[in-house]
């Protein structure tokens, strides 16, 4: 991919845009005057307020939007919340969505040098999913990681098109919403003649139960997401190790450092 710095030794692969975002931040300091300072997390609080304040000029802030929409795409999942959350308010920005947009600058700058780091730590492929429930438009938001041989190699933050009404709910749609992708990814496996085992992760007890086959079924969510039990196991896991919170939403600096 364009943009992309990659450093390869004998065991490992290192992949950056370190360049790319020296880039982005070079120009809107210098283009656009903006003052960045370095921030430790994407955005300043978890939940934007939307009020009745005055909409400022969205080219600019589209323009910031725009730039960074391409970073989650190749090595940044820690920005892929932030980015969309971000995107939400692209038609209408106001104050406290600029200013949003500025601390996220500032956290670019602060972890300019980030690397995803591939190398071979087992055989297996862990599908790791999360919900955030709910959310400032009803809808909540998906993040999945996917590892396979211990290295991420896909992610993505997105935004849930039906109204979920419990958490066990959105986890469910989350869990649907990676099926595809799923799908896809094993049947490249199958093709090698390898036996690769393949798990879900979800910190949603009562979603895994359901999946393994609970007769407490959630009538309307049935069809769509009960297809995952039959492509891969189901293993429940705490709030705390699950690393796809990281796509749902605004973490600490503490907490979001020990999601990458």
């Amino acid at each position: 991919m364009v943009g992309i710095n990659i450093e390869c030794s004998e065991n490992e692969i290192l992949l950056s845009q370190s360049g790319f975002a020296n880039q982005v931040v070079d120009h809107f300091e210098k283009k656009a005057s903006i003052t960045i300072l370095m921030n430790k997390t994407t955005l300043p609080k978890w939940k934007l307020e939307t009020s009745k304040n005055k909409l400022i000029n969205q080219n600019w802030y589209q323009s910031i939007i725009g730039s960074l929409i391409y970073m989650p795409l190749g090595t940044r999942p820690d920005i892929s919340f932030a980015v969309n959350y971000l995107a939400r308010y692209s038609t209408s920005p106001q104050e406290e969505h600029w200013q949003a947009s500025r601390h996220l600058l500032g956290y670019i700058e602060y972890s300019i040098n980030q690397t995803m780091k591939y190398w071979i730590t087992g055989k297996k492929l862990e599908v790791w999913t999360d919900a955030d429930w709910g959310g400032e438009f009803q809808c909540s938001t998906t993040g999945f990681v996917f590892k396979l041989f211990g290295c991420t190699v896909a992610w993505a933050s997105r935004r849930q098109t039906l109204v979920a009404t419990s958490t066990c709910a959105a986890e469910l749609v989350a869990m649907g919403m990676i099926t595809d992708l799923l799908s896809f990814i094993l049947q490249i496996l199958e093709s090698t003649k390898e036996k690769i085992p393949a798990t879900l992760i979800c910190d949603n007890k009562a979603a895994v139960m359901i999946l393994e086959g609970s007769k407490t079924r959630i009538k309307s969510l049935e069809r769509p997401f009960y297809s995952v039990n039959d492509l891969i196991r189901n293993e429940w896991i705490s709030t705390t190790n699950q690393l796809a919170e990281v796509c749902t939403k605004r973490l600490g600096p503490t907490k979001h450092s020990c999601k990458l």
